[in-house]
């Protein structure tokens, strides 16, 4: 796994796993690897590899993002390698505001938008997506700010809505795990997660024929 910032002597690892991106039951050539730690006692650490370098696209996603104990995300760093296209990005998350600063080459680009307690923030990490789900039967967000990239990152404002439905047990290396099932919908894109009892993503359809399914996972809590 690659990291943007590799784990210190003060961090616990809680948990890391590894999904597969399926299209129609078939590899797509796309995983998503993952680490949780949690330092001090006070904040944790999702550290993300997309790699795509398997694939049609070529390119790769690295993500750091710091969570705070109420589960609010608070800053997050972003490589973005390809052939045509490096870039990085550094995110600002606080009452005050969402504060995003990037660079493809071009220059440097910053944004800001409102934010608060009952705004979520969301991107394109499975696991994230868990961890915001699980945490929205205690704090519905009113809107949510959804992480988008074509030629640079941009931040689109989205209407959501979940629904919890009845889980089911999903084998993930020859193990068998209770889930809880949700339903997202953002505007008018529905998408399926399952997830366990520690917020954990185990398994997700992102549309008809994109699955995501969990084939290594660990848990130290």
């Amino acid at each position: 796994m690659r990291f943007i910032i590799r784990e210190q002597d003060s961090e616990k690892l809680l948990a890391a796993g590894l999904y597969s991106y399926q299209h129609k039951n078939q590899p797509t050539g796309v995983t998503e690897e993952w680490r949780l730690t949690e330092v001090l006692g006070q904040y944790r650490i999702l550290r993300t590899d997309i790699d795509e370098r398997e694939s049609r696209s070529n390119q790769s996603t690295l993500f750091h993002l710091i969570i705070n104990r109420d589960n609010q995300p608070q800053r997050l760093k972003i490589r973005f390698f390809s052939p045509l296209s490096l870039g990085w990005a550094d995110i600002m998350i606080s009452e005050d505001g969402i504060i995003l600063s990037q660079d493809f080459g071009h220059g440097r680009i910053e944004t800001e938008a409102e934010f608060d307690a009952s705004v979520g923030f969301l991107y394109s990490s499975v696991t994230w997506l868990g961890m915001w789900l699980s945490h929205q039967r205690i704090q519905p967000a009113s809107k949510l700010y959804y992480l988008s990239k074509n030629d640079q990152f941009e931040l689109i404002e989205s209407s959501s809505s979940f629904q919890q439905q009845k889980g089911k047990p999903v084998r993930v290396g020859g193990r068998s795990i209770t889930t809880n099932h949700y339903s997202l919908k953002l505007s008018d894109k529905k998408q399926d997660f399952w997830i366990d009892s520690f917020d954990l993503t185990v398994k997700a359809a992102l549309s008809k024929d994109l699955t995501v399914e969990e084939t290594r996972y660990i848990r130290q809590m």
